[in-house]
């Protein structure tokens, strides 16, 4: 049996943390970014897969990371990844759940982020999770090859 289980990330976590940032973003966050985010104190979050009969035995596969930053009653999800072999199987899903519940358990009233136009299945993830786009940022992203790509603005309003 699988479970998913989200804990704080560690220093320790970032080789595995950054080497998944760089498979997974177009542009990625450098170490130094993720140690700034640590240190700073935004809510940073290893996904691990547990396979086992029991959780508090079980074997634990990290399978992905999510950066949340709380700020003046709003939240902004800033970074969130899931390794290749297992995006498709409901985990971002978990994850944005979980976040959610963090921003609302800290009194946010309202969520954030920016996803590349390019990236439908985020797009999709999010719109499904309840956000909605506000706004188009032009140029917002760089990409590999030097160009620029538009980021959508999305929202999400918390009942509490």
């Amino acid at each position: 049996m699988n479970w998913l289980r989200l804990r704080t990330m560690r220093e320790d976590d970032l080789p595995w943390v950054v080497a998944l940032e760089r498979d997974a973003q177009e542009v990625p966050w450098s170490e130094k970014s993720f140690r700034e985010a640590l240190a700073a104190g935004y809510a940073c979050w290893v996904a691990e897969v547990l396979s086992g009969d029991d959780p508090a035995t079980a074997l634990a596969e990290p399978v992905g990371f999510l950066i949340l930053l709380l700020v003046a009653g709003e939240a902004e999800i800033l970074n969130l990844a899931i390794t290749p072999t297992h995006r498709g199987r409901g985990l971002g899903r978990e994850m944005l759940e979980a976040a959610l519940d963090e921003a609302r358990e800290r009194g946010a009233a309202r969520v954030w982020l920016e996803v590349r136009v390019s990236n439908q299945a985020a797009i999709a993830l999010y719109q499904r999770s309840g956000f909605t786009i506000v706004a188009r940022r032009r140029g917002y992203y760089a990409t590999r090859e030097g160009a620029r790509e538009d980021a959508l603005v999305m929202q999400r309003e918390l009942v509490r």
